[in-house]
């Protein structure tokens, strides 16, 4: 009942019935019955004191006014609006941040120097200027693999993410820009690249595209392009955007058909004046056999006879036909149980079973490979027990002779040309975890960060069965490999 009388006298009416004398009601009906009483009352009509009311209403209009801003203020007061602050806190979480993560990659061919995906000449992290595998001259058909034949390639996630994604992929037809175009300027009937001009080869009517820091576009073909050559015939169309020298030039549609590949055949110096031996249709690229083996904890055979992307069964060892020539570090006599090799040690792969030839001059003698595998790097080869017939001294030549024989021309699965049309972007092999010899499984990361894996590419010209080679004499081919990693 307090609080209610409270209340009522905080109204301005009820304010200024308190002032007046009245006091505190206890409902807004009596405060109204006060009212009305207080205003119908007669005034004292004296002479005396006629003249102080008159002067005196102001005043007491002024003081309901003054009373009135009074409630009102207190009224604000206890509703807690105040102009007198209250109790207070603030905290404030500033500077807060977020920062994109790094998908990058590093290649690195035998002991080269690191080639890392993203460099200011790769705008949209793709490197195509990385160490070539190969530089190989003179190669005659059925001749033992040499350590020349075999490169030793390194992938490594540099990035601070995992790699979801890793493959390998034949490169498409490319080169790169040695004029660049102008952004609202007509482009053609040409594109000039840069020496040594275009890997591949490109057809008319193939799409051709230009790249560069993520912006792309898609020229058509007028014409026929060799491999090697400088000068790309396109539609001309204008520049959509502002491409420097050095951008990318692909032939997306390439890849296709073995006359328009990533691999091309020209002639060399020495194969000129031969008649025979025209570079059409890339006969060399399509008489090369080329594996891809992975090696490390365990070993797996990608690409090459032996492996199972190229239409047949995976080895069990994990390991490819892989044909090698080694020599002896120490000469062998008597009972021997392994066949010891020199540095730069093995350079390809032994089977359990498989027929390992040793040649010194005249004398040779053939083993049986004892363990189930030998790899790349190895410093013997283990044989089952046998008597050496005459002695060999150190530096015998050392050769795997049942991959050598099982690698023919009519091999065709295992050729550059056949990796190049089977294994286009459009095929490319996702190279998930070895988790043993000739065993993957499917994970979710198939790169993670900071890890690297090693791969060993071979190439090998089996020898003519049953007719002759002439038809590749005096070529040389050309052609790229492509490692892609994906978040």
């Amino acid at each position: 009942m307090k609080l209610k009388r409270f209340l009522i006298a905080l109204t301005p009416r009820g304010a200024a019935a308190f002032v007046g004398g009245g006091g505190t009601f206890g409902s807004f009906a009596e405060l109204a019955a006060w009212t009305e009483h207080h205003e119908s009352e007669p005034a004292v009509a004296t002479p005396a004191v006629a003249a102080p009311v008159a002067k005196h209403k102001p005043l007491r209009n002024t003081k309901r006014a003054l009373v009135a801003l009074t409630l009102v203020g207190a009224a604000a007061y206890f509703g807690f609006s105040g102009t007198f602050a209250n109790f207070s806190a603030e905290t404030a979480n500033n500077n807060s941040s977020i920062a994109s993560g790094t998908l990058t990659m590093n290649n690195t061919v035998n002991s080269n120097a690191v080639c890392f995906s993203g460099t200011a000449a790769s705008a949209d992290n793709v490197n195509s200027n990385c160490d070539a595998a190969f530089g190989i001259t003179n190669v005659a058909p059925g001749v033992p693999v040499t350590n020349a034949n075999i490169a030793k390639i390194a992938v490594a996630n540099a990035g601070s993410l995992d790699g979801s994604k890793f493959y390998i992929y034949a490169s498409q037809p490319n080169g790169k820009l040695a004029t660049a175009l102008t952004s609202g300027v007509s482009s053609g009937p040409t594109l000039t690249l840069s020496a040594p001009g275009l890997e591949g080869t490109i057809a008319t009517g193939n799409n051709v595209v230009v790249s560069y820091g993520g912006h792309s576009q898609t020229f058509v073909a007028s014409g026929a392009t060799a491999g090697g050559t400088t000068s790309v015939a396109i539609t001309a169309q204008v520049a959509a955007f502002n491409f420097p020298i050095g951008s990318t030039v692909t032939n997306t549609s390439g890849n296709n058909l073995t006359t328009n590949t990533d691999c091309y055949d020209v002639k060399t110096t020495a194969g000129t004046p031969l008649n025979f031996n025209a570079p059409a249709g890339n006969p060399f690229c399509q008489s090369l056999v080329m594996w891809v083996q992975e090696v490390g904890a365990f070993n797996y055979c990608w690409v090459g006879k032996g492996s199972p992307n190229d239409g047949g069964s995976e080895h069990a060892d994990g390991l490819c036909i892989a044909p090698f020539s080694a020599t002896t570090s120490a000469g062998l006599s008597g009972t021997i149980t392994s066949i010891p090799i020199a540095s730069p040690f093995l350079n390809g792969n032994v089977s359990v079973g498989d027929h390992i030839t040793v040649t010194q001059g005249t004398h040779t003698q053939t083993f049986v490979a004892a363990t189930n595998a030998e790899t790349y790097g190895a410093t013997s080869i283990t044989i089952t027990s046998t008597a050496v017939g005459s002695a060999f001294t150190s530096g015998a030549v050392v050769t795997n002779s049942d991959a050598q024989t099982s690698l023919t021309p009519a091999a065709a699965n295992d050729t550059v040309s056949n990796f190049d049309t089977l294994h286009n972007v459009s095929g490319k092999i996702e190279l998930t975890p070895v988790t043993n010899n000739g065993t993957t499984a499917a994970a979710a990361v198939d790169l993670a960060q900071s890890a690297s894996r090693t791969f060993y590419v071979g190439l090998y010209l089996p020898a003519p069965n049953p007719v002759n080679q002439n038809a590749i004499q005096g070529l040389s081919s050309t052609f790229g490999l492509t490692w892609h990693m994906d978040q």
